[in-house]
């Protein structure tokens, strides 16, 4: 290199090469549309825990190292070590215990999300520990528990949550692991039976957790009682080194979140004390005999998994926060990035188009939709859960685990959706790992099959509506409140029709409701006939199953939509504008939902082609008036820039100055390659 070349290098490195004049294009968008306060809307978007959302957020900012990195540099090791260096900044500042824990769940909803807001590795790895570990000892413990949540709670001991197997993840009632009760000593032998009953995925197991709570299969005087939960050491907690009687490794490399340590862990004929049973649900006697609160395995394990219902509420939260990083980068990017125009006039924002707006405006709304979600889960789940205490088969808590299961299985495929259209929209940018949008759904990914597939978890959600079903085609009457709209005389649905206002809020809701009589007679209709053509239940259900699907999924869009009504209406007299807005928004929701299931609509002749021209005509308008307003929309709604860290979704809308530093701050940017010996040796004649 001469040195002419070297000194523009150098000068390159300093100054930038890149350098563009201040850019007013967000700025400029942002004022566009209807005016309304930003902070009111923010408040109605956050109102629930809005306390909580004040007094967590500067926690966030007072950590220096809560700062986003281009996470595709840095190794496996580097990215859990970074993690542990933040959860270590962060400690000190937080106030939970296990006091607070249990008395206001709503505080921990709201961090939860700020977490996920932030990152989602560095949310799971801590949600591991909290939501997934000490869950299981303050659902399934005693008091004799105690002292091992405390040092949890202080973060004195990290735990982690064996359940998955290799060879088993939802079924989990298949696990193969065993515990055996060894009466001389009151012991239990932990065993891994054959290679398919390894604990699989366990997060922080690899390499961090000292203790686990492990389920598997309790025997007691040679008979298998079902499924029980045992919190172990696997780890000392002083050396780190793994216990003998366990083999422990590392899970290896995945598509993201390697910043957890997933690990695989292996029982050799490990030994613990009685007081590793999680004994809140079953104990054994002096005597060796085996006493229960509820008699049945299979009602047992319901009772188990359905008090660790905060790992799957998770899911819904990181969705709401992964789409709203995603749509903050998205929908900024639109409105600085400027592509063609008319002739002779200047190249406009894409976010102008019409069909930019078709395909970024149905996620806003969605995102209205999850955040929804999040509030009824929210608000429903320490009401829930001490009916659930009380009583553990209760019909309340059969119903949130079935509205549960429609909620993640919505929120986490609307939020992939999402993300992946912002990164599309984004285009070459969008691509780029500075943009952070590959980060986020790689990360999100996963949250369609953990805490439950979602094809599996939509089963859970159709197999309740149908036992509902048919305790009503008994003679019962369905007093789940979420159930009311079930309507067994299938003439009575058909005979109703669309009114002229069928395109008005209250009307679209009581369409979905028909819609989904619709698909229940259709999906009793064809298990009755499978009935009839297969040889069990088992095969009769399964060959159902692409009929009951979508009953699960309309379920959960109306249960999100009647919150979305009421919390439209509650902007009824306080603000004209913010109340046309969220107003539109929700009807966006309404009608995008309801194009999906159009040719349902039209072969029972509830819709004719003109509500299928009324329908699409009004998708596009509420598109193109609500696309004039969604960058103010997302200002007021957007976590600060140093939170999603993308740096062309900053709130200045200095994109390509953002880009290119970053670029150009990037050590080998102005480099030759390393390589160049091997280059050479290919085009060397």
């Amino acid at each position: 290199m001469d040195k002419l070349n070297r000194l523009n290098m150098i000068q390159g490195h300093i100054l930038g090469n890149l350098s563009f004049p201040n850019d007013t294009s967000l700025s400029d968008y942002v004022q566009r549309g209807p005016s309304f306060n930003k902070t009111a809307l923010h408040d109605f978007y956050y109102e629930i825990g809005l306390e909580y959302y004040k007094d967590l957020r500067p926690i966030f900012e007072q950590c220096p190292s809560l700062r986003h990195t281009n996470i595709f540099k840095l190794s496996k090791a580097d990215k859990r070590k970074l993690i542990i260096e933040q959860l270590t900044e962060m400690k000190p500042k937080l106030n939970f215990d296990r006091k607070s824990h249990a008395d206001n769940s709503l505080r921990g909803f709201v961090f939860g999300r700020l977490l996920f807001s932030f990152d989602m590795a560095f949310c799971v790895r801590l949600g591991v520990h909290s939501t997934l570990y000490i869950d299981s000892i303050l659902s399934l413990g005693t008091e004799k528990h105690i002292p091992m949540l405390d040092k949890a709670f202080s973060l004195q001991e990290i735990g982690c949550f064996a359940m998955t197997e290799l060879g088993h993840g939802s079924n989990v009632s298949g696990i193969a692991t065993t515990a055996t009760f060894i009466p001389e000593t009151r012991e239990f032998e932990i065993n891994t039976p054959n290679s398919l009953a390894t604990k699989w995925w366990i997060g922080a197991a690899g390499q961090t957790a000292v203790k686990s709570t492990v389920f598997a299969q309790l025997y007691v005087g040679g008979k298998n009682k079902g499924v029980h939960a045992f919190v172990v050491d696997i780890r000392e907690k002083d050396t780190h080194n793994v216990k003998n009687g366990i083999i422990i490794g590392d899970c290896g490399g995945k598509f993201e979140l390697d910043g957890i340590d997933n690990g695989f862990i292996i029982f050799k004929n490990y030994r613990v004390p009685y007081d590793s049973l999680l004994d809140g649900i079953s104990q054994i006697d002096d005597k060796g005999h085996f006493i229960s609160q509820i008699a049945k395995k299979e009602k047992r394990l319901g009772r188990m998994l359905s008090s660790l219902i905060r790992g799957r509420t998770s899911v819904t939260s990181a969705s709401e926060a992964n789409l709203k990083n995603a749509l903050t980068i998205g929908i900024r990017w639109a409105a600085i990035r400027k592509q063609f125009g008319p002739p002779g006039k200047p190249e406009v924002p894409i976010l102008d188009y019409q069909l930019t707006r078709n395909r970024l405006l149905p996620h806003l709304a969605n995102l209205f939709a999850i955040n929804a979600a999040c509030e009824i889960t929210f608000l429903q789940y320490d009401p829930i859960k001490n009916l659930m205490t009380a009583d553990p088969e209760c019909n309340e808590g059969v119903e949130f685990h079935a509205v549960l299961s429609a909620f993640k299985v919505l929120t986490s495929d609307w939020c992939f959706a999402g993300i992946h259209e912002c990164r599309k929209i984004c285009g070459g940018i969008g691509y780029s790992s500075h943009s952070r949008l590959g980060e986020l759904l790689a990360k999100h990914d996963v949250n369609m099959t953990w805490e439950g597939d979602n094809y599996v978890l939509l089963q859970q959600t159709s197999a309740f509506i149908v036992k509902q079903i048919q305790k009503s085609l008994g003679g019962k009457k369905v007093s789940l409140k979420t159930l009311q709209m079930i309507e067994t005389d299938f003439a009575t649905v058909k005979k109703q029709k669309p009114c002229k206002d069928w395109l008005e809020i209250p009307e679209l809701v009581k369409s979905f409701k028909i819609l989904f009589n619709f698909i229940l007679h259709k999906a009793m209709v064809k298990l009755q006939d499978n009935a009839g053509k297969a040889g069990t239940l088992f095969d009769a259900w399964n060959l159902s199953q692409p009929a009951l699907q979508n009953l699960g999924r309309i379920f959960g869009i109306i249960i999100i939509s009647e919150r979305l009504v009421v919390k439209t209406e509650s902007l009824k007299g306080k603000c004209a504008v913010l109340y046309d807005l969220i107003s539109k928004m929700t009807k966006l929701f309404l009608v995008d939902k309801m194009l999906a299931y159009v040719p349902e609509m039209l072969a029972n002749e509830y819709f004719n082609r003109n509500h299928l021209n009324e329908l699409e005509g009004m998708f596009t308008g509420l598109c193109g008036e609500l696309g004039e307003s969604s960058a103010r929309i997302i200002d007021a709604i957007a976590e600060e820039d140093f939170m999603f860290g993308s740096c062309i979704g900053r709130k200045d809308g200095q994109a390509y100055q953002h880009l290119a530093n970053e670029i150009e701050s990037q050590p080998d940017c102005y480099q030759a390659a390393p390589w160049i010996d091997v280059l050479k040796k290919l085009i060397t004649p």
